[in-house]
């Protein structure tokens, strides 16, 4: 069995074979395009504004801790249609979430994803998704998956995938 995109994570270090990159998770704060005098450059500056984010997530957490206030500058969504709706009918000011996939998500509820645009990026919420298969899988089959990898990024399929699907 191979896992696609799975999170890297310290704690999961030992869980899998990772195979190799498959992508960076960009977070961002992001606005409605048409509210360009909102800019920010630094969470700190965020705070003055109705963040909202996915309760439960790492976006939650790293708001806290940079000082949010849950019903004061912080809202917690339940779920996306949830959270991308509170932004397009302007009852918070920004998301911190990943804009790269969340473009689909935004489309699937009927929005338009050409609406909205990411500010600034936090990166300590960069996180890698890695190609990797279990812990049982025969050493001889992960070194043909990972030269397998290695060489649609060198032969230049790799950016072609990516960029047909909007990831570069």
């Amino acid at each position: 069995m191979v896992l696609i995109s799975v999170l890297k994570t310290p704690a999961r270090e030992s869980e899998f074979q990772w195979l190799g990159l498959v992508h960076v998770a960009r977070a961002s704060f992001i606005r409605l395009t048409a509210r360009e005098q909102l800019y920010i450059d630094s969470p700190e500056q965020a705070r003055q504004y109705r963040v909202g984010t996915i309760r439960g997530y790492g976006a939650a957490s790293y708001l806290k801790k940079q000082g949010f206030v849950e019903n004061e500058n912080l809202f917690l969504a339940t779920n996306p249609e949830q959270l991308w709706s509170m932004l397009y009918s302007q009852r918070i000011d920004l998301v911190l979430s990943n804009l790269e996939t969340d473009r689909y998500e935004i489309a699937s509820i009927g929005l338009d994803p050409d609406k909205v645009t990411a500010i600034h990026n936090v990166e300590a919420l960069n996180l890698q998704l890695q190609m990797a298969t279990g812990l049982s899988t025969p050493e001889d089959t992960v070194e043909s998956i990972r030269k397998a990898l290695h060489q649609l990024k060198e032969g230049g399929d790799y950016e072609r995938i990516m960029q047909k699907w909007g990831l570069l």
